[in-house]
């Protein structure tokens, strides 16, 4: 399910004119974490989780958070 979300929102802001590629690298990842653990929508220990161990660095780690974190507030329908 997370995966359809996620493909909806990044062809959503590309026709925008966002290009989002490593954002749409970031979240379809995640959205293939989160369905390995058969969640269906975003929950903040799954993120926090993913954040810590997807990320090296620091900056890394806050450049995924700001990427789910805008997918996050993306309506459902």
């Amino acid at each position: 399910m997370l995966n359809e979300d996620v493909d909806r929102y990044i062809a959503l802001r590309r026709t925008l004119g966002y290009k989002l590629r490593k954002a749409a690298r970031h979240l379809q990842a995640f959205a293939r974490y989160a369905d390995e653990r058969g969640e269906t929508h975003v929950r903040t220990a799954t993120v926090l989780a993913w954040v810590t161990t997807a990320g090296r660095t620091q900056d890394a780690r806050a450049e995924r958070m700001r990427n789910l974190l805008l997918f996050a507030r993306f309506p459902e329908r």
